[in-house]
Formats: structure tokens, C-alpha cells, sequence
């Protein structure tokens, strides 16, 4: 039987900290490096086209004595079309004098030392976590953190942003130990996603997203939970910093009463242009929700979300994506399992088509 635990709340403040244009620690003395990464890509019809090619100019430091391992990093990006680095064409890291993208000009309201310090801390976290190449790695657990964490690519809307839903009150820790996934599986699975997004998806760079968060069913027990309260912090510092500048709109649906406490705890972090891109209604404004969605998403995005969002009652089958048998007599919202858009197949596709080149399985969910 399915549980809703406080783990519930986790993908809140993923999509909170994506409209958040968070500032960058110190970090460690920096090279800058334009490794010659292919860059591009499109869907078409749900079908990922990559575009290889770029001569973007790699520029070391005197000193460096990594020329060899810079060399056959970009040896492999060539012969890789899914090796991403920071830097993308057009981002204006190619004419900005600090090979700065202006993206992170942008969050740092033009002040070049802290965007450099931003830049910089970035190019070290994607060093240390293997972002350049995580979508040329194989991710077997692909279906179980989706299943653990509700959310999906859900087209684009009317002004061609792309549409990423979250239903956090349907995330299952009970899955998640039933499947051995961990918060660092699940972690790094949001950036698997992230990367897919911003490089096969939607590869313009500066382009921005609208989010929907579903929040029925999330639990107010999570603030009392300090030790997932510290990784909640830490996966929201991490996002703000390294995914500057991408949020179009976000829409915070059937918030709870309690939200405005939990919201009041980040709003100081937000500058006044993202509390602008952030509308929170409560569960009372049913119609309000549905006619901001519709202006929103347009006609077939509200359809598409709709679909995601009902319940697929010809299914039988639990499993730790679904909901239990009684659910449409509980508080718990429907199951997110019985529309899987376009561009959502797509990600799929690649998914497994990353794991059969490893010729790796893709691990099932276990239900409980």
C-alpha cells in the first residue's frame, strides 16, 4: 500500500529554487576552459535530433600543466554527441571579455565580479558531479525516481516555453526504500532531467521554463524533519546556483494553509522579478487555478495536464508510481501515470536507448 510521507515536499522546493536566482560562494581559483563540445539539439515530433558542432576557443591559464587531460576531454565530447559543457552558442560567453554567459550577468544584476564568482563555482560543481556527461551515462534508475517523484515534460506552451509539472504530495519514501533509491539517486536524476531539458529539449540559452506544482497532499509534518530539512536546503542552494535565470512562470496550485509559513522562510532569497514569475493559489480557488492554467498553458496545455493528472482506472496494476486501490475515496491526489506526453516518450526513448548502447537493463519498480 502506498504511503505519503514527508519526503512529499521535497520536489516544492526543487521547483521553488528554479525561480529562485540564488547567489554563488567563493569559489576555488578557476581556469576557464571553452572545451570543443558539440552542443545542440531539438525534438521533433517527440523525436531528439542532435546538432554536433562548435568551435568555441579553449583558453588556459600559464600555468596549467592539464593540457593533455583538457585534450582527450575534448577528444571524447567529439565523439559524444550528449557531452554538454556550461557554455552553449550564443549564450555571450563567446564575446564576453571573462567568457561570462549572460545568464549569470543576469542574476547578478550586471555586477561582473559576482557573476564570475558564480560562473565559476558552477564550472566546479559540474566538474565534481560529472554534469558534462551525465546524460552519455547510463541511468537505470530512471522509471523508479520517476515513480517516487511525480513530474513530467508536459509540451510547451503558448509562447513556447516548455511545461514541467510536479505533483509532490504523491511522492512515495516508502518506494523509495522499497527500490534502493537513494536522495542522491534521486538528486542526481533531477539534474539527469534538468540537462535533458536545457540541452536536447530547449538548447537556446536563454530560454526559461513554466513550472506547475501540484501541492495536494503535502504535509506540514516536514518541517519537523531537520535532517531532511538540511538536504532540502542543500538541493535548493544547489539548483538557484547552477541553474540561474530559468523560470518563466511558476504556478503553485492548491497550496495549503500552512504554505504561506514554509514560503515566508525562502521569500527573503527571492528578488522582487521572481516573486513576479511565482503565483501561489490555494485549495479553495478551484476556478481561479483552472482559468490562470488555461491562459497559461493555452487550450492543449491545460489538456495535457489535465491527462497527466487523472486517474487511470482501467489500470490494476499498483505499483510504487500509483496510487492505492482506494484512492479516489482518500485525501491522496489521483495517479500521474496515465498520460505520458510527446516529449515526455522522448525522454524515455532516450533513457533507454542510453542504457542499451551500456547494455545495462532498465531497473522496474518494485511495488510494495
Amino acid at each position: 500500500m502506498r504511503s505519503i510521507l514527508p519526503l512529499a515536499s521535497l520536489p516544492l522546493l526543487v521547483v521553488l529554487c528554479l525561480a529562485i536566482q540564488g547567489k554563488s560562494a567563493v569559489a576555488a581559483p578557476f581556469i576557464r576552459r571553452h572545451a570543443n563540445v558539440p552542443r545542440g539539439g531539438s525534438t521533433n515530433d517527440g523525436v531528439v535530433t542532435v546538432t554536433v558542432g562548435s568551435d568555441a576557443t579553449q583558453q588556459e591559464d600559464d600555468n596549467d600543466n592539464d593540457n593533455n587531460g583538457d585534450d582527450n576531454n575534448a577528444d571524447a565530447s567529439k565523439d559524444d554527441p550528449f557531452i554538454f559543457s556550461l557554455f552553449q552558442p550564443g549564450d555571450g560567453s563567446e564575446s564576453d571579455r571573462d567568457g561570462i554567459p549572460n545568464r549569470f550577468l543576469r542574476m547578478q544584476k550586471g555586477n561582473r565580479m559576482k557573476a564570475l564568482t558564480a560562473m565559476q563555482d558552477t564550472l566546479a560543481w559540474r566538474e565534481e558531479f560529472g554534469v558534462d556527461s551525465i546524460l552519455s551515462q547510463p541511468h537505470p534508475k530512471f522509471l523508479q525516481c520517476k515513480s517516487i517523484l511525480p513530474h513530467a515534460f508536459l509540451g510547451r506552451d503558448p509562447t513556447d516555453h516548455v511545461i514541467f509539472a510536479q505533483r509532490p504530495g504523491m511522492t512515495d519514501l516508502d518506494g523509495a526504500h522499497t527500490n534502493d533509491v537513494s536522495t542522491q539517486d534521486l538528486l542526481r536524476h533531477y539534474v539527469y532531467v534538468l540537462e535533458y531539458c536545457w540541452n536536447v529539449v530547449e538548447p537556446r540559452p536563454d530560454q526559461t521554463m513554466t513550472s506547475i506544482l501540484d501541492m495536494q497532499g503535502v504535509q506540514f509534518s516536514l518541517l519537523r524533519q531537520r535532517e531532511l530539512v538540511g538536504f532540502i536546503k542543500q538541493f535548493v542552494n544547489m539548483m538557484s546556483k547552477h541553474y540561474p535565470q530559468r523560470s518563466h512562470k511558476t504556478l503553485m496550485l492548491n497550496a495549503p494553509r500552512w504554505f504561506g509559513t514554509l514560503f515566508s522562510l525562502f521569500k527573503p532569497l527571492l528578488r522582487e522579478s521572481t516573486k513576479a514569475k511565482i503565483q501561489i493559489f490555494s485549495a479553495s480557488q478551484t476556478a481561479q487555478q483552472r482559468d490562470v492554467l488555461v491562459e497559461i498553458l493555452g487550450e492543449e496545455g491545460f489538456a495535457a495536464w489535465e491527462q497527466w493528472c487523472r486517474t487511470d482506472s482501467s489500470d490494476e496494476t499498483e505499483t510504487a508510481a500509483e496510487a492505492s486501490a482506494d484512492s479516489e475515496s482518500s485525501s491522496a491526489p489521483p495517479t500521474s501515470t496515465s498520460y505520458i506526453s510527446t516529449m515526455e516518450q522522448a525522454l524515455h526513448q532516450f533513457c533507454e536507448d542510453q542504457l542499451a548502447q551500456s547494455q545495462q537493463p532498465m531497473l522496474q519498480v518494485v511495488a510494495q
